[in-house]
């Protein structure tokens, strides 16, 4: 069922509410481990980002396991435990059961989401639900990707004389990245200045479609501009300082008198 809700349309006398469906919109980033035939993908829906681990199934379908909902805070706690299990990853010492992570939701039963890795420093994501009594009710784990991702250093390139550079950390640095934007971009400050620069675009979209409502008999929004921009008494009547240039020693003199 599609997460929806109800506003006032605004064009009529009776206060008719409609009904407002959510879309859901899928990342382009996604983690596939082709060995544990797991991925992990991302969405957003509600105001929170969804991390969703499936199996992979065969003719690229896949079916879903386990998956948390992040809000902005959360994703911005998150970011921070990140950042604290790659020190413990440089570090070297390695406890398979110590995580880092998060939990979210205040029901019954909680979601949470934990970083950690084994022996071997294979990093691991491992996403679950815990109940009342803290016991795990159900959790997935996906290995992310070693020796996997790699840029090319040449030691010549004009005779193709190249290294691999692995990065083994590249798909959490991805997730890392994802969550800051994340907590970042909800704050509306990304969103405003899209719309702002965008003005004049949607201004000249509405231009051309108006007079197709007009000649269809489809009734407009319309947004008054009934702004006052008059003067500031107190600042009108402030003085105003010169704008002379003082110099250094035109100042020093002046304490001198």
């Amino acid at each position: 069922m599609a997460i929806g809700g109800t506003y006032n349309s605004g064009n009529n006398n009776n206060g008719d509410k409609k009904q407002l469906y959510e879309n859901t919109y899928y990342s382009r980033i996604r983690v596939k481990n082709e060995d544990a035939k797991l991925a992990l993908g991302f969405s957003y829906r509600s105001g929170l980002l969804i991390a969703e681990v499936s199996e992979i199934k065969q003719g690229f379908q896949y079916e879903a396991l386990e998956n948390i909902y992040i809000s902005p805070t959360k994703a911005l706690l998150l970011t921070k435990e990140i950042k604290k299990f790659k020190s413990y990853l440089a570090e070297g010492k390695i406890e398979p059961n110590k995580a880092f992570g998060v939990t979210t939701g205040m029901g019954e039963k909680v979601s949470y989401i934990g970083f950690h890795a084994d022996k071997d420093k294979n990093i691991l994501i491992t996403i679950g639900k815990i109940d009342g009594s803290g016991n795990i009710t159900n959790a997935v784990t996906i290995p992310l990707n070693s020796e996997y991702h790699y840029a090319v250093e040449w030691n010549n390139i004009e005779a193709m004389d190249l290294e691999k550079v692995y990065y083994d950390t590249t798909e959490l640095d991805q997730f890392e990245s994802m969550l800051a934007d994340f907590a970042r971009a909800m704050s509306g400050a990304f969103a405003y200045s899209v719309a702002d620069l965008t003005r004049f675009d949607l201004a000249a979209v509405k231009n051309k479609m108006d007079p197709i409502y007009d000649k269809l008999g489809i009734e407009k929004r319309s947004y008054g501009n009934n702004r006052n921009y008059g003067e500031n008494n107190f600042l009108s009547n402030a003085k105003s300082s010169s704008s002379n240039s003082t110099s250094f020693d035109d100042i020093e003199a002046s304490f001198e008198d």
